[in-house]
């Protein structure tokens, strides 16, 4: 447990560090205020630093990747996500490289983003898979029992999928060159944010 929160307080004090908005502290499970049961839990993942920057980065590989099929990259994201929690309590040391894994993964993504124009299926679909993994490893129900378990992985499946619906629907049209850019320019943030997320927890 106390990797774990390692874990989060590296990449939630780093992360908003990064983005110049001041240190928020991080929990497993946080939410949002006044919102209780399904919708909390599929809200989760936006409240939480590194499950919004995933799930950000695997929206923009397939908004900037318009040959690739939106159907079928959910489909991969959403099977990466489940293999990966209920594969969760085989891996030993998980929270002990957890941090390191996630942000050379998020960095990667956001710097394919960023320099590939646009990005080929063959490189974004594997990438928005170990986007799913990561966020599988990630997830824990907040009370114990498969049930519970299985609310917080489709919670976070639904909102990962409504993301990718939305980036591969708009990612499809013959958008303004400026919205293109725009996309990896923000990708490109999401990679400098990691980078910088890596060298704070090092050096700590």
């Amino acid at each position: 447990m106390g990797e774990r929160a390692l874990a989060h307080n590296s990449f939630g004090v780093a992360t908003f560090a990064a983005a110049g908005l001041g240190a928020t502290p991080v929990c497993a499970h946080a939410t949002v205020p006044g919102i209780t049961g399904y919708p909390a839990l599929m809200l989760h993942p936006l409240v939480v630093s590194h499950h919004l920057l995933a799930l950000l980065a695997a929206g923009l590989l397939l908004f900037q990747a318009p040959r690739l099929s939106r159907w079928r990259s959910i489909a991969a994201f959403v099977a990466a996500l489940a293999a990966a929690n209920a594969a969760q309590g085989l891996i030993p040391n998980l929270f002990s490289w957890y941090w390191i894994a996630s942000s050379s993964l998020l960095a990667a993504a956001g710097a394919t983003t960023a320099i590939a124009d646009p990005v080929p299926p063959r490189l974004a679909l594997p990438l928005i898979a170990a986007l799913g993994v990561l966020l599988g490893f990630d997830i824990h129900a907040e009370v114990a029992g498969p049930w519970a378990r299985a609310e917080a992985v489709s919670a976070t499946a639904l909102t990962g999928s409504l993301m990718l619906l939305l980036a591969g629907f708009a990612g499809g049209y013959h958008l303004p060159r400026p919205v293109r850019v725009l996309a990896r320019i923000l990708a490109a943030w999401i990679t400098a944010a990691v980078v910088m997320i890596l060298a704070f927890a090092l050096r700590s």
